[in-house]
C-alpha cells in the first residue's frame, strides 16, 4: 500500500494519525517503515506504543522484546515494554523493569510515576508515595501531587500538618486558565434549581455510584439534576443518565470548556465527587464554575481548593471542632454524611445467627481494599487472632484476584506469627448478591485505620455484621464511628488501639451476644437513617435550596 513512501514520511504521517487518535491507519503505516527500517528506533517505539493501545499485545511483546536485545538501555523501548507488563497486570515484572530503568536514567519522571503506580496496586502505599515525590520533584505538575495528597489518605504515617502544607503546595500548580475567555453568570428565573454532579465514577460497578443510586432517584424531586462524567462509557452507566435532566461527557474537553457549560446551563450548586481521587477535575472548581461549590461524598478530606465553599459531613465525622482541618466550610447533614442504596435483591439471603454458632469458633473480617491494610491494621489484627486460637479472618476483595497480593498479605500475617490456616482470602465476586452473601461467613467485620471502611461498612450494616471501628481525628476514620452512632452501636467504636483489641477480645468471646446483635442488626440498620435516600434527600435539597438563598442575599 505504501511501497512508493519512504520509511521518514511514513513515520511522519502516522505521528499525526496517532495524534488524532486513528490508531489502525498508524499501526499499518508504522509497520511499514519498520519494514523499510528495521533499526530505527523512534519507528519501534511507536509501533508498540500503537499494538499495545489496541491491545495487539502479543505482536508488542514480540517486536519489544527483540529490539531491547539489540537496545538493551534505551529506555523508552523499557517504558513501553513496563507499560505493557502493567497492562497484562504483570505487576511485580513491570517494578523489576521500571526499577532497572531508574538505575539507568535516575531523571526519567515517567518511571517514577509508573512505578509509583504498580506499588498502588500491590497496596506498598508508602512505597507510591515516595515514588510520586520522586516523580514530581523531577517534573512538578499537580497530577503527581495530587496522587501523594490522594494516597497520604492511606498512610500510616499520615499527619494533619502534612496534608495541608501539600494542599497548599497543589493549588499553585493547576493550570491557569484564560479569565477573559470564560464566561460570566447569568441566571434567569426557574421553577427548580439546578444542581450539577461531577465525578468519574457515576457507575454501579463503583462504591460511589453504587451508594449514590438511590439518592440521585430522590433528589431529583427537589432539583434539575445535571451530570458531568469524566469517564468512558458503557451499559452500567447508561443506568444512571436515565435519572439526570442533563448528562455530559466530559472526558475529552478543556477545563475551559467545562466551565463555559456549566455556567450556560446555570448550575446554582455544583458537586465534587471526587476529590483528589482518579478521574478529578478540580480545576473546574478553582475556577469557580458555579456559585455553590461543594464536595461530597466521593473524597472524605479537604480538596484544598479555596473556592469550594463547603464540605458535606455529620456531626460525627466532621465535629465543627475539626474546622480547621479544612479550608472548605463544614456542613453537617443531621446524622450521616451520607444514605447508601439499597440492594435490590428480594431473595438474598440475610442470616440471623452468626456463624460460630455451627463454626464453633469466630470468623473476623474485612472485605476492604489491600491499600487500607497497612503494617499497623496487619500487626494488630494478628494480635487479636493470636488471643483467639481458634478464630480465621475472611479477606475479600478484587485485589486478591491476583495471586502476588494474596502471597504478600500471606507474607504479612506470617511475619506477625499467624499461619495461613487461619487467613481465609477470595478474589472478586462479579456477582453483587453472592458477594454480599459473603458478609454472611463473618462474625465480626473488624474496621481497618486510618482509612476506615465506607461502602463495606455500610454493606456490613446491611447483611447484619457489627463492625469493630476505632475512631480517628478526621473525616476519612470517622466513618465507621458515625456508622456505628446510628445504629445505637456506639460500644463497638474504640478510641485506640488497645481498647480496639480488648473489644475484638471482649466480643469474641460472647458468641451468645453476638448471635443476639445478629438476630436485630439488618432490621435496624434498614429502619435507619443509613438506608433512607428519601428523607437524606429532603434533608439535603433544604442545605442546599438554605445555602443558594444565602449565596443570594
Amino acid at each position: 500500500m505504501y511501497s512508493n513512501a519512504t520509511a521518514e514520511n511514513l513515520f511522519h504521517s502516522a505521528l499525526d494519525d496517532i495524534k488524532n487518535k486513528s490508531y489502525q491507519k498508524a499501526e499499518l503505516k508504522l509497520k511499514e517503515a519498520h519494514f523499510k527500517s528495521p533499526r530505527r528506533e523512534s519507528i519501534i517505539i511507536n509501533l508498540s506504543s500503537v499494538l499495545i493501545q489496541i491491545k495487539k499485545f502479543e505482536e508488542a511483546d514480540k517486536i519489544l522484546n527483540e529490539a531491547i536485545k539489540i537496545f538493551p538501555k534505551n529506555t523508552d523501548l523499557l517504558l513501553n515494554k513496563a507499560f505493557l507488563l502493567i497492562t497484562k497486570k504483570e505487576i511485580i515484572n513491570a517494578i523489576e523493569l521500571l526499577i532497572r530503568i531508574i538505575k539507568i536514567d535516575p531523571k526519567i519522571s515517567s518511571a517514577y510515576y509508573k512505578l509509583a503506580s504498580c506499588y498502588v496496586k500491590t497496596g506498598d502505599n508508602e512505597e507510591a508515595i515516595k515514588n510520586f515525590e520522586r516523580c514530581f520533584n523531577l517534573s512538578p505538575d499537580n497530577i503527581s501531587l495530587s496522587n501523594i495528597i490522594f494516597y497520604l489518605n492511606f498512610s500510616k504515617n499520615y499527619s494533619d500538618n502534612r496534608y495541608i502544607d501539600l494542599l497548599n503546595k497543589f493549588r499553585f500548580f493547576l493550570p491557569k486558565l484564560n479569565k477573559i475567555k470564560i464566561q460570566d453568570f447569568n441566571f434567569k428565573d426557574k421553577k427548580k434549581l439546578n444542581i450539577g454532579f461531577v465525578s468519574a465514577d457515576l457507575r454501579s460497578e463503583h462504591p460511589v455510584g453504587n451508594g449514590l443510586y438511590d439518592f440521585f432517584i430522590n433528589i431529583k424531586e427537589y432539583f434539575n439534576l445535571f451530570g458531568y462524567y469524566n469517564a468512558s462509557e458503557n451499559e452500567d452507566t447508561d443506568n444512571f443518565k436515565k435519572i439526570f435532566s442533563q448528562w455530559e461527557n466530559i472526558l475529552e474537553v478543556k477545563d475551559i470548556d467545562v466551565i463555559n457549560l456549566i455556567k450556560e446551563q446555570q448550575i446554582d450548586v455544583l458537586v465534587d465527587l471526587s476529590g483528589h481521587s482518579s478521574g478529578n477535575r478540580l480545576n473546574i472548581f478553582a475556577h469557580k464554575a458555579a456559585p455553590v461549590q461543594i464536595s461530597w461524598c466521593g473524597y472524605l478530606n479537604s480538596t484544598g481548593i479555596t473556592e469550594i465553599d463547603y464540605i458535606i459531613g455529620d456531626p460525627y465525622v466532621t465535629p465543627q471542632k475539626n474546622q480547621s482541618k479544612y479550608t472548605e466550610k463544614i456542613i453537617q447533614m443531621p446524622k450521616i454524611w451520607s444514605c447508601f442504596s439499597v440492594p435490590k435483591y428480594s431473595d438474598i439471603n440475610i442470616k440471623n445467627e452468626t456463624p460460630a454458632i455451627k463454626n464453633k469458633y469466630i470468623t473476623f473480617g474485612s472485605f476492604n481494599q489491600i491499600s487500607k491494610l497497612n503494617d499497623d491494621v496487619i500487626q494488630l489484627w494478628s494480635k487479636i487472632l493470636k488471643e483467639n486460637l481458634n478464630a480465621k479472618l475472611f479477606l475479600k476483595n478484587s485485589n486478591f484476584q491476583e495471586p502476588y497480593i494474596t502471597k504478600k498479605i500471606l507474607k504479612a500475617f506470617n511475619k506477625n506469627s499467624i499461619s495461613e490456616e487461619k487467613i481465609i482470602i477470595e478474589g472478586h465476586e462479579p456477582n453483587k448478591k453472592i458477594f454480599l452473601e459473603s458478609y454472611n461467613k463473618i462474625d465480626i467485620a473488624l474496621d481497618p485505620f486510618p482509612y476506615s471502611g465506607c461502602s463495606t461498612s455500610f454493606e456490613c450494616a446491611f447483611m447484619g455484621v457489627p463492625i469493630l471501628t476505632m475512631k480517628g481525628n478526621n473525616f476519612l476514620s470517622r466513618c465507621g464511628f458515625s456508622i456505628n452512632a446510628n445504629l445505637d452501636m456506639n460500644e463497638w467504636t474504640a478510641k485506640d488501639n488497645i481498647d480496639y483489641y480488648e473489644k475484638a477480645c471482649k466480643f469474641s468471646q460472647n458468641i451468645k451476644n453476638l448471635n443476639l446483635i445478629r438476630k436485630n442488626l439488618h432490621t435496624k440498620a434498614i429502619n435507619s437513617y443509613l438506608f433512607d435516600s428519601k428523607n437524606f434527600s429532603k434533608d439535603f435539597a433544604k442545605i442546599m435550596i438554605s445555602l443558594v438563598k444565602n449565596k443570594n442575599k
